[in-house]
């Protein structure tokens, strides 16, 4: 079982953008396990790299749609999307200067991010993807 699972709510009715919604939850599943079954510490520091080009990539595409839609809250989705990848950078940054990484404090810090994203910004998103 993985750390985030996939869930009908967070769809916001975009095909790519749910598609890739579970993608993404997917390659940190991969990542959290990756991260308790490896002893390099390559391996680590690779895969935060991976995570934070795959969502800062995902976040473009969303925008793009966002402004292509002239949605209303895009300015704080957007923030909101800035606000994980600093966290992802942090993360990153602690793990290369300290060789610290605490899994399990990841894993919570993501959990609680794309829950509490996916029932706010996105299923805002969704409702007005309904409403258009």
């Amino acid at each position: 079982m993985g750390w985030l699972a996939w869930k009908d709510e967070y769809s916001v009715g975009v095909p790519g953008v749910d598609h890739e919604h579970r993608q993404l939850i997917e390659l940190i599943n991969q990542a959290i396990t990756r991260f308790s079954d490896s002893d390099s510490d390559d391996a680590v520091g690779e895969m935060l790299e991976e995570i934070h080009a795959q969502v800062a990539a995902h976040f473009a595409l969303e925008e793009r749609y966002m402004q292509q839609q002239a949605y209303p809250r895009y300015a704080g989705h957007k923030d909101d999307h800035e606000r994980l990848l600093e966290d992802i950078h942090d993360i990153m940054e602690d793990y290369e200067t300290r060789q610290f990484y605490d899994q399990a404090a990841f894993a919570k810090r993501l959990h609680h991010w794309f829950g509490r994203h996916f029932s706010t910004w996105d299923s805002w998103w969704h409702e007005q993807e309904q409403s258009s």
